[in-house]
């Protein structure tokens, strides 16, 4: 697994089974999984265990907090507990060779501002990161229209209409490797 490239999902945990979001995310786990590709999750529900849920026999990582009123998903084959919800964050940062961003909450946004912020500081070196969907094109495209600065910022994100784009994305990143 370690030679294995990691994609990190961030996505709604709210999604629910049988909801567009959640057999979207079902859709780009099975198609990852295809490519080769290591999946990392939050590790509870929604659009983290729809990812999870189409892995096969491909690892399926999940991170989550030791002590939380919730326990992982039943697709994660390999658990890491981090001891506080900002030290889990962390991981999935460190975890990541490349991250995807499904639609969701406050929770979604933190992940993804995360991952964005430590990418144009150089922290993530050339880590890809990929949005789907309108709803982060339009917060990005709304917090540029507010601070000139973001318009550079924007720069390291890539924004997809499907998971399939994603996954083609994906693939077409790691092949120049």
């Amino acid at each position: 697994m370690d030679s294995m490239k990691k994609v990190v999902v961030f996505g709604s945990a709210a999604a629910a089974a049988g909801s567009e979001l959640y057999l979207q995310a079902e859709r780009l786990g099975s198609l990852l999984q295809q490519q080769g590709f290591a999946l990392v999750t939050g590790g509870y529900g929604g659009v983290m265990e729809a990812v999870l849920s189409a892995t096969g026999d491909s690892p399926a990582i999940g991170v989550t907090v030791a002590n939380a009123a919730r326990t992982a998903n039943p697709y994660v084959k390999d658990v890491i507990e981090e001891t506080t919800y900002l030290n889990r964050l962390a991981k999935l940062a460190e975890l990541g060779d490349a991250y995807v961003v499904l639609s969701g909450g406050t929770g979604t946004l933190l992940e993804f501002a995360m991952v964005w912020a430590l990418r144009e500081r150089g922290h993530l070196a050339a880590k890809p990161i990929i949005c789907v969907g309108e709803q982060w094109r339009e917060a990005v495209e709304t917090m540029s229209f507010y601070s000139s600065q973001m318009l550079n910022a924007v720069e390291c994100l890539q924004f997809v209409d499907s998971v399939e784009s994603a996954a083609a994305a994906l693939r077409k990143a790691f092949d120049r490797e």
